[in-house]
């Protein structure tokens, strides 16, 4: 491992740093979060057998007993689970979410903290979650999608031109912001590679350029959280003295939880902050709470209108329980929501809200998210109606992208594992054709 990292982990840990170094010997800390929004904890552990016990760090959040893939298991598939480090679920808790509340999460992918949001809103208010890089703006879409949630504007832009649109507009804003790593380092070789003391300053310097656009989106009174999975002082401390220094209207909160223990002391009193280092039973996170108390102007957004294909809406009508509030025709696709769809004037969007299909040739084609998408007035497992309910043999069937022999149904219809939906298919009478996404599919 790099030398000038050794030597400035050993400075900065002092005693500790014979415990750091044996930690690094210890196998990762596999975790995942259970989606409140589809499935109670207590039904999923039923329904679904894992050794695993439950985080400290985080509600519904659980550390696995020992190390085990679950991106290919059902219940992943179906957007019952996160696969999350237990550390990094440790953030949105403090972020103090109210229902109802708009909440930006401005480095998002690939969606960990943004569908923990989500759980807290509860399908109410809007989550605006962006990414500037394009690539994983999509793995974000595709983590969104799985969970069904409702109420989420997927950007892929610049922190500056979200600010620029969005100024005063959000009740709570996290930062979790690109890093070095350093509490990756059993995970990712790549970040090994790439640290050096030039690219920890590039990093802190590029998190500061975050925060001041994140300032700008927050309302007063707004509550703002800045995390990293980095280690150094430079990152986290650092970066939160020198945007304090800066702010006199923002007030740093100290965190009491019973989990990590307090930052390091700069001129400012950063002991305020929150850190979980590896030999806290984690792989290290970094948290810093604020709240803005000076006034600032907010960005009034007005919404679009649309006149919808009368053959879109009688779908949505015939085949969800609960029905949205909004229903928004782009370029021949159609969204629904609970939340206005704003005239978002040439941002780029990777989705607004839930895609339910494309009109194509004057008919509906539906897509996998009106399939997995909750309700929409209160928390339901499976929003569409008459699901087929799939055994274990033909889920599997289904999620490798085979046709089932199920007879009897012609047209689109949702398919179930254990009364939670999976996806669609279109039946001719005699077999369900597959429409399962093909990139999601298992091989």
């Amino acid at each position: 491992m790099n030398k000038d990292f050794l030597n400035y982990m050993k400075d900065m840990l002092k005693d500790e740093f014979g415990l750091y170094l044996q930690s690094l010997e210890q196998p990762f800390h596999q975790g995942f979060r259970i989606n409140t929004l589809k499935i109670d904890p207590s039904k999923f552990f039923d329904i679904f057998s894992l050794e695993c016990q439950q985080s400290t760090f985080a509600k519904n959040a659980y550390i696995l007993k020992s190390p085990l893939s679950l991106g290919n298991e059902i219940f992943h598939k179906q957007g019952l689970i996160y696969i999350q480090e237990a550390s990094a679920a440790s953030v949105v808790d403090l972020l103090d979410i109210q229902k109802g509340d708009k909440v930006l999460d401005m480095c998002s992918a690939p969606g960990g903290k943004a569908t923990q949001i989500a759980q807290h809103l509860d399908n109410t208010g809007l989550l605006v979650a962006n990414e500037i890089d394009r690539g994983r703006s999509i793995k974000l879409l595709s983590n969104i999608e799985r969970w069904g949630i409702n109420n989420c504007l997927i950007l892929n832009e610049e922190p500056k031109r979200i600010s620029s649109f969005f100024n005063g507009y959000f009740d709570r804003v996290l930062i979790d912001a690109p890093c070095s790593g350093e509490g990756m380092f059993k995970k990712s070789d790549q970040a090994i590679i790439d640290w050096s003391l030039n690219h920890v300053q590039s990093c802190a310097d590029r998190q500061l350029q975050i925060l001041e656009e994140a300032y700008k989106c927050l309302k007063k009174e707004g509550t703002m959280l800045y995390s990293t999975c980095t280690l150094n002082k430079i990152e986290n401390e650092g970066v939160i003295e020198k945007f304090i220094n800066k702010h006199p209207d923002i007030e740093l909160v100290k965190i009491e939880v019973p989990w990590g223990r307090p930052g390091f002391k700069t001129d400012i009193d950063t002991s305020k902050c929150r850190r979980l280092l590896p030999m806290d039973e984690a792989e290290g996170h970094f948290v810093a709470k604020m709240i803005k108390h000076g006034s600032c102007n907010t960005t009034y957004i007005p919404s679009k209108k649309t006149v919808l294909d009368p053959n879109a809406m009688k779908f949505v009508k015939d085949n969800w329980y609960e029905q949205p509030i909004h229903l928004w025709e782009n370029n021949g696709k159609i969204y629904a929501g609970n939340q206005p769809f704003l005239d978002l004037k040439g941002l780029r969007v990777v989705r607004n809200q839930v895609l339910c299909g494309e009109l194509i040739k004057g008919r509906f084609e539906p897509h996998q998210h009106f399939y997995t998408a909750v309700g929409f007035q209160t928390t339901k497992t499976n929003n569409c109606q008459n699901a087929i309910e799939l055994n274990e043999k033909d889920t599997i069937n289904y999620l490798r992208g085979n046709t089932l022999a199920i007879k009897g149904i012609k047209g689109f219809v949702a398919l179930s594992y254990q009364g939670i939906n999976v996806g669609f298919a279109k039946g001719d009478g005699n077999i369900l054709k597959n429409k399962y996404p093909k990139g999601l599919r298992l091989f």
